[in-house]
C-alpha cells in the first residue's frame, strides 16, 4: 500500500481545461463492525488498489455513550480489539493502516480526515429506512457536508456490480450527473479514472428543472423544448469530445434533478454515480446542497461526490 497515485496510469486526456482535479493519494474509510462496515473494509482495499494505489487508512469512532456499561476507556479498547480482528481478515500484502478514536462520528470522522490530508472519504449509508438509516445515513450526509475532501459513499447492503457487498473486478457502468459546470467537469474527470480500468459505458445525466423553464405567469409555452435540446446538445459536444472507444451515452429528463439523477441510476443498473461540487454547499454550479443530500440518500448505488481540492 505504500505506492501513491502519481504511479498510476494517467487518465484520459480532456478537451477542456479544469482547474481542479481528484487526485486520491490518501484515503480514509470511516467502518462500524456491522456485516456492512466489515464489508465497506473490504470493499476499501479493493478500490483503492483497483483505481487509485493511494494509502488506505480505516478509522472507528467509539461515540459517546454514558448509559452503556463500562467506561469509555473499555469501549475504546473493545473497539481498538474488533479493529485487530478485522485486519486479520484482510490480505496481508494490503493491510491498511487503522485508527480507533472516541467522539462523535461525523466530527471525528472529518478530522482524522484533515489531520491525514485525506483525499478522499469513504463510508457506507446503511439503506434508506430504519433506526440503522437514521444513525449512519445521517452520519455519511453530515460528512459529506463537512469532509473538506472528496466523499464516497458506499451501500454494501445493495447490489454493487451485480454482486451484494462485494467488489466487482472492475465498475461496469458509470454515471454523472454533468451539468457542464466546473464542478460537473472535475465530476467526469474523476469518472475517467474509472473508465480506464475497464469501465463498459460511462452516461452523462442531465436534469432540466421545471423552475428553470417556469419564470413568470405567461411562460413561453416552447421555452421547455428549447432548453431540453440545449441540454442535449451539450451533453452530445461533451461526449463527442471524450476517447471514441468509450462507449458514451447522454440521459437528458425534465424533472428535480435528485429524481432525475436516482431514477436514470436505477434505469442504467449503474455501478457508480459521480457529482462534483465547488463548494461545501454547493453542487456543480446551479443545483443546491439538497440535491446533493437527496441524491445521496436515495440513490441505490454508491455515490462518489468529487470536492475542490482547494477546499482544504
Amino acid at each position: 500500500m505504500d505506492t501513491l497515485a502519481d504511479d498510476a496510469p494517467a487518465a484520459p486526456a480532456l478537451p477542456w481545461k479544469v482547474s481542479w482535479v481528484p487526485r486520491v493519494r490518501r484515503v480514509v474509510a470511516a467502518i462500524d463492525f456491522s456485516p456492512s462496515g466489515r464489508a465497506l473494509a473490504k470493499a476499501a482495499v479493493a478500490l483503492v488498489e483497483q483505481h487509485w494505489l493511494a494509502k488506505l487508512t480505516l478509522v472507528h469512532v467509539v461515540p459517546p455513550a454514558p448509559w452503556l456499561e463500562g467506561s469509555a476507556q473499555e469501549r475504546l479498547g473493545a473497539g481498538k480489539k474488533l479493529m485487530g480482528d478485522l485486519l486479520d481478515t484482510l490480505d496481508p500484502e494490503s493491510r491498511p493502516d487503522a485508527r480507533v478514536v472516541e467522539g462523535q462520528p461525523a466530527p471525528e470522522i472529518c478530522r482524522v480526515a484533515d489531520k491525514l490530508d485525506a483525499d478522499l472519504i469513504m463510508l457506507a449509508s446503511h439503506g434508506r429506512t430504519g433506526l440503522h438509516r437514521a444513525l449512519w445515513g445521517s452520519i455519511a450526509e453530515a460528512v459529506v457536508h463537512k469532509a473538506g475532501c472528496s466523499v464516497l459513499v458506499f451501500k454494501p447492503m445493495v447490489p454493487f456490480g451485480n454482486q451484494i457487498g462485494q467488489v466487482p473486478a472492475r465498475t461496469r457502468r458509470v454515471a454523472v450527473a454533468f451539468d457542464g459546470s466546473a464542478g460537473a467537469k472535475a465530476a467526469l474527470s474523476a469518472a475517467l479514472q474509472f473508465a480506464r480500468h475497464g469501465a463498459e459505458q460511462l452516461t452523462l445525466i442531465r436534469a432540466v428543472e421545471p423552475s428553470s423553464i417556469i419564470v413568470a405567469p405567461y411562460s413561453d409555452p416552447w421555452e421547455g423544448n428549447r432548453q431540453m435540446e440545449l441540454a442535449r446538445e451539450e451533453l452530445a459536444n461533451a461526449a463527442k469530445a471524450l476517447d471514441p472507444a468509450l462507449d458514451v451515452k447522454t440521459n437528458v429528463q425534465l424533472g428535480d434533478a435528485w429524481r432525475v439523477i436516482t431514477e436514470a441510476v436505477v434505469q442504467l443498473n449503474a455501478d457508480l454515480l459521480v457529482m462534483g461540487v465547488q463548494k461545501r454547499w454547493q453542487l456543480g454550479g446551479s443545483l443546491l446542497g439538497s440535491t446533493c443530500e437527496r441524491t445521496v440518500r436515495h440513490a441505490v448505488c454508491p455515490v462518489l461526490i468529487v470536492k475542490p481540492a482547494a477546499v482544504h
